[in-house]
């Protein structure tokens, strides 16, 4: 949002307005709680951390609570000409960017955490944007369901930040990318009004598919938009079948067990060309449900407890440089292994 704050309000009649929409202890002027929200998992934000340069850090933390306090507050944004950075879990790492030398909010999303409904008909799970993929996770498959795989993130990571981050998915080739998980959104755009995409835009419709009148309008908000367009809310998100081992339903887990009958094969190859072509050819055979390369620099990054030893393990070439890791599973019957393996 771009504008100046009129002259003729000041920033604590600002804080006054914002603590009348959220409540006097959802809102903080405090500076070292400002200056924490200054940065995210992104290297740049953390080293931007300890630099003295206050213009990087915001004006105002808010926590709103739910959709019709964050319209009230970009309404009030919009008014004033005051900039908004949403903040999901701050896991991924999008580099949080704070305006320089304007006044700044950072809406942090974390009081909207809630599975707000669970749909085993229609297989989906409408969710606020503070839902972890851990919860989502322990919370499906309790009704034989799950969310169709484990990103590329931490399972502390928010599952809609995640997705529309681009989030990688390890199980993309049985369940597709990440981003055809997402139904419906609900977003509140700069000026406060409320879009609804997909079949939840239309009267009396449930949220079950992302086609709704006109354009497909979802595609704005998605592919590392962070933000930018406006402040989703609320998604419905695809749920599946989960045909895996059986699931202790009063224990919550961070990761799903894989399957019973199963096989990993990690397979090295000589140069980036064959490896590329082995992916491509197995992606197009139809087997496996895990299929993901993994470069030195990868493997030892997120091996190693510390950046010194990551450097120095790639530096000895402790890792292969065009590894590949395989998954198949016998889901329909154990001669399905054996088939996947000749294939």
């Amino acid at each position: 949002m771009v504008g100046r704050l009129s002259k003729m309000f000041s920033s604590d009649y600002i804080l006054s307005q914002i603590r009348e929409i959220v409540g006097k202890e959802w809102v903080s002027d405090n500076f070292v709680i400002r200056q924490a929200y200054s940065k995210d998992a992104f290297p740049h934000t953390i080293l931007r951390k300890y630099q003295k340069d206050s213009n990087t850090v915001p004006n105002l933390v808010v926590l709103p609570s739910s959709t019709e306090e964050v319209r009230e507050i970009l309404r009030l944004a919009n008014r004033y000409g005051l900039k908004i950075i949403p903040m999901g879990t701050g896991v991924n790492q999008c580099g949080l960017c704070i305006p320089e030398n304007s006044f700044s909010i950072v809406l942090d999303l974390k009081r909207m955490d809630r599975i707000l409904e669970i749909d085993e008909v229609n297989m989906t799970a409408r969710i606020q944007p503070y839902v972890s993929i851990a919860r989502l996770q322990a919370e499906t498959m309790k009704r034989g369901l799950w969310n169709g795989g484990t990103p590329l993130a931490p399972s502390t990571c928010s599952e809609i930040s995640n997705i529309l981050f681009m989030g990688i998915w390890q199980s993309c080739l049985a369940y597709g990318a990440g981003l055809r998980s997402l139904v419906n959104l609900t977003i509140v755009l700069p000026n406060g009004d409320m879009l609804r995409t997909g079949s939840s835009a239309l009267p009396n419709a449930d949220g079950f598919l992302w086609y709704g009148p006109g354009p497909d309008i979802k595609g704005v908000f998605e592919f590392g938009s962070c933000g930018e367009f406006g402040v989703i809310t609320e998604a419905t998100v695809k749920l599946y079948p989960w045909v895996g081992g059986e699931w202790q339903t009063e224990a919550v887990y961070d990761k799903p067990p894989l399957p019973r009958n199963h096989h990993i094969y990690f397979i090295e190859f000589p140069d980036s060309e064959s490896m590329k072509r082995a992916l491509y050819e197995i992606s197009h055979s139809g087997i496996a449900t895990h299929l993901h390369a993994m470069c030195n620099a990868y493997n030892a990054c997120y091996t190693q407890p510390t950046q010194e030893l990551t450097v120095k393990k790639f530096k000895e070439g402790l890792f292969p440089e065009h590894l590949v890791y395989c998954i198949t599973a016998g889901i329909s019957s154990p001669k399905q292994l054996e088939y996947e393996e000749k294939v």
